[in-house]
């Protein structure tokens, strides 16, 4: 689409006219549907439902909004109309709407404000998830550094993988070292439960390089999802969560350090 014969072809006047008017009627939705969430939270119920979790997330994000942001951010620079489209969209109180459309501008080399990506970055559902779309798309340099700490981003990694709507507590428990082919680091150990007086699961996220000074956008190892037992010894338990993981990464052949060339694999 950025090829400039296509540009002066009536063909891309029709298709970006097309593409534009679905764009901004995709997004109108997304507003009201955000005002609804919005509405309902501040419902009576739903506030006394909701006081007792530390976390809660009720945002989402359409399909067709998230394409549309791909499909029309190398416009941003050319046409003002998508210029504007994507400042509306900064805008929102959706925080999972800003996290795709600043990724979106972010593969394409456009840089949103500093007090956008510190939002982000400082918000626990989100920080992760911003820092894995700016890597996917070799952007992660756009991450406030402040914020590119390993404890920060494996913490909201959590949210993130786990995709919870409601969340009580989450605990930090321990480092642990482990290594997946040619790649060693420590996988962050937490607990968590979704209740405060609910089951207790392992929350593994990693692996983080050694070198606390460095951080890797994407994760070696992931497991939300085992429910703890508090009738069998707690290390016991972690130490077997970690090798389960590292044994199905190993045989991973999709693994993300196969191809990955933004890793550099000697520096630990």
């Amino acid at each position: 689409l950025a090829d400039s014969n296509l540009l002066m072809t009536k063909d891309y006047e029709t298709y970006f006219s097309k593409l534009f008017f679905d764009a901004k009627i995709n997004l109108k939705k997304q507003f009201s549907k955000d005002e609804e969430m919005l509405k309902s939270l501040a419902d009576k119920d739903a506030q006394e439902a909701n006081r007792y979790k530390k976390y809660y997330n009720s945002e989402e994000v359409n399909n067709d909004v998230i394409r549309d942001f791909k499909l029309l951010a190398p416009f941003y620079q050319a046409n003002p109309m998508v210029k504007k489209y994507f400042d509306k969209a900064l805008q929102s109180k959706n925080n999972l709407l800003v996290v795709n459309a600043t990724s979106a501008l972010a593969k394409c080399e456009i840089v949103v404000a500093d007090s956008i990506t510190k939002k982000l970055a400082t918000d626990k559902l989100y920080a992760y998830l911003l820092y894995r779309k700016l890597g996917l798309n070799k952007a992660e340099s756009l991450f406030p550094s402040a914020f590119k700490t390993q404890s920060n981003l494996t913490y909201s990694q959590i949210f993130a993988e786990g995709d919870f709507k409601k969340l009580d507590t989450v605990i930090f428990l321990q480092k642990k070292k482990a290594k997946v082919r040619n790649v060693a680091g420590n996988v962050f150990v937490y607990k968590y439960r979704l209740d405060n007086d609910g089951p207790w699961y392992l929350g593994l996220c990693g692996i983080q390089p050694f070198a606390e000074s460095k951080t890797y956008f994407n994760t070696l190892v992931s497991d939300v999802k085992t429910q703890l037992d508090d009738k069998k010894p707690l290390q016991k338990q972690i130490d077997k969560a970690v090798l389960m993981e590292v044994l199905k990464n190993i045989k991973n052949e999709n693994n993300f350090f196969r191809n990955s060339s933004s890793i550099n694999l000697g520096s630990f």
